[in-house]
């Protein structure tokens, strides 16, 4: 097989390259500066799919730059976005090797994010946030880490969260008969993640025994 012709395309941005005059595939800039190939040049079946895997990995990892400069994702998440869109395994796995060296990858700095940013606006307690993160993939020695080495349950931060994540309805919840501002107020904590301790200690402060 020979390469005919590598042609600039104008609506995709890349180049069309062409073996024995037809077009085989759509190459980036980036990618023919990283390989040896010109018109003329002859490329056997070996190299033509070995060029198709580099870009296909271009193209992955562009596409998961995008969705990180939206906000933070965990590997999990990548992973899961690059197998909906029916990539292979091994390309998967080089894209995520390659997002990692170069510091877009890296679960323990997004378990530290996602930990500052659930703690702002409406304060979750701890053991909610280790489930999410969980569910994203992200083990529990970065979750860990991320918490500053100590396990999540055994924060003490917990109580004085419980308080902020009240402030914008324990006004609601007193003007409430007693009974039925306990039970809105348990539930509105129990969603979050706290525990039946820090949510009797919080109905107490707020709300008193209801004596």
């Amino acid at each position: 097989m020979i390469v005919t012709s590598i042609l600039p395309d104008k609506r995709g941005g890349k180049y069309g390259l062409y073996v024995d005059g037809r077009l085989t595939l759509k190459i980036s800039g980036d990618v023919l500066k990283c390989v040896k190939i010109a018109a003329g040049q002859g490329i056997d079946g070996r190299e033509l799919d070995s060029l198709i895997s580099l870009q296909q990995i271009h193209d992955a990892v562009g596409y998961s730059k995008q969705l990180i400069s939206r906000r933070k994702r965990s590997r999990k998440e990548i992973r899961d976005k690059l197998e909906a869109r029916e990539y292979e395994e091994d390309i998967i796995e080089k894209t995520l090797l390659k997002l990692e060296e170069s510091g877009y990858l890296d679960d323990t700095a997004f378990a530290g994010w996602w930990i500052s940013e659930r703690r702002k606006g409406k304060p979750k307690a701890d053991r909610a946030i280790v489930h999410e993160l969980k569910s994203r993939g992200v083990s529990e020695e970065e979750i860990s880490e991320a918490f500053g080495g100590l396990p999540a349950s055994e924060k003490p931060e917990e109580l004085e969260t419980a308080r902020r994540a009240c402030i914008p309805v324990i006004e609601k919840y007193r003007k409430s008969p007693y009974i039925t501002g306990r039970r809105r107020l348990t539930a509105f904590l129990r969603r979050r993640g706290f525990s039946w301790e820090t949510v009797n200690s919080i109905i107490e402060e707020f709300l008193g025994t209801g004596r």
